[in-house]
């Protein structure tokens, strides 16, 4: 009845190989109310969460919640799903499993609120900024830097508190930031950092170039993450966020996250916190959420 504000979606199946970073702004809702369209407006689609991996017995195939918040005061009774642009073409082999409609305040699709632990809280205080692996680099050094380093260990995600890289030139700038644990973790605790959402997503230069890396005792494990899905268990749209995940194969007692050469952003890039959660299988898939949590499982 459009008193409170609702959040609208679909169950969905879309092989991530069909999807860029800006596929997204071609999936939008409209709203009915009695048989008639409310409006206009359109709402594009702006959250996606992945909850269950490799359907159909292929690794590119995933199930994934696409949501849209509708605000207060717009009532409607239906709702639908409309694709335009290219992605009538690339997305011939999406599968439509379910619609659903919640409270926006049911955490369903918050990576945040699936067990996760911000670093700097829940016994990982300890954790310490790598100063000798944290710098930037550019042609000029004077037009690039990072700020706010602190913010990355305080154990919450707060919009006002953010690592910055800043690059005022727009010519070369790369960064990396490196984070010690302060204790060695496990491969079944899958990491994530919390990013600025409209800043990686809407650059190819910026998300393809971003590459996160542990190490152990100094040395590398040889874990990389550094090829990027939108549409899968590794990259989460949520609010103003996006959110990194990266799966380790072996223990860890440090993560660093670098860029390639950003060579055409002039805007600041923003990091917001670092976290962990559960992943017994590895698959990318939370267990809190995973009806197989365990490897093997069935």
């Amino acid at each position: 009845d459009g008193t409170t504000s609702r959040r609208v979606g679909f169950m969905m199946q879309v092989p991530s190989s069909l999807l860029n970073v800006n596929a997204l702004e071609f999936f939008y809702v409209k709203l009915y109310k009695d048989g008639e369209q409310v409006g206009e407006e359109t709402y594009t689609i702006d959250n996606w969460n992945v909850v269950s991996a490799g359907v159909i017995g292929t690794e590119e195939a995933s199930k994934t919640r696409f949501s849209v918040e509708i605000p207060t005061g717009v009532p409607f009774d239906e709702f639908s799903l409309w694709m335009g642009g290219i992605a009538n073409i690339r997305l011939s082999k999406m599968f439509i499993y379910s619609a659903f409609i919640e409270d926006t305040d049911v955490n369903c699709d918050n990576p945040l609120g699936c067990d996760a632990v911000m670093i700097g809280s829940g016994g990982t205080e300890n954790a310490t900024i790598n100063y000798d692996e944290t710098y930037t680099s550019g042609l000029v050094n004077a037009g690039v830097g990072l700020s706010g380093l602190e913010n990355l260990l305080s154990g919450e995600l707060d919009k006002d508190k953010y690592v910055q890289y800043f690059n005022t030139v727009g010519i070369g700038g790369t960064y990396s930031i490196s984070v010690k644990m302060g204790r060695v973790m496990n491969a079944t605790h899958q990491a994530g950092f919390v990013v600025d959402k409209q800043t990686f997503l809407a650059s190819v230069n910026v998300l393809s170039g971003t590459k996160i890396r542990t190490y152990l005792n100094g040395v590398w494990t040889g874990d990389e993450k550094s090829e990027w899905n939108l549409v899968g268990a590794d990259v989460i749209g949520y609010g103003d966020f996006a959110y990194l995940m990266f799966s380790p194969t072996k223990p860890y007692d440090e993560i660093r996250l670098t860029s390639g050469s950003l060579v055409s952003v002039t805007n600041a890039i923003k990091i917001y916190a670092l976290f962990i959660r559960n992943d017994s299988d590895g698959d990318g898939i939370p267990d809190c959420i995973d009806p197989t949590p365990c490897e093997g499982g069935a």
